[in-house]
């Protein structure tokens, strides 16, 4: 999911997982419903924590090239999946 937070890289877009350590209602995400406010901020809240460790997350310039990086992401996603079942 992209996000602008100014915790994650001076708030350039960044993309970041809505499946985290601590996340609740798993189940809706994985049904493809949208997340809830709460569901955000946990995303948003493990993704600084991450970052502040030393890990890196996806960060853009600008919202389009976010879109097109979560978009490529989740075609590879989709490509490994699919070789998963062949």
């Amino acid at each position: 999911m992209g996000v602008e937070h100014p915790d994650l890289y001076g708030g350039k877009p960044t993309n970041i997982p809505l499946l985290v350590q601590g996340q609740e209602d798993v189940d809706s995400l994985l049904q493809g419903k949208p997340p809830t406010q709460r569901q955000y901020e946990i995303a948003v809240r493990r993704a600084i924590e991450r970052v502040k460790a030393g890990k890196a997350m996806p960060m853009f310039q600008t919202r389009e090239e976010a879109a097109q990086g979560e978009a490529k992401r989740h075609r590879m996603l989709d490509i490994i999946e699919q070789s998963r079942r062949d």
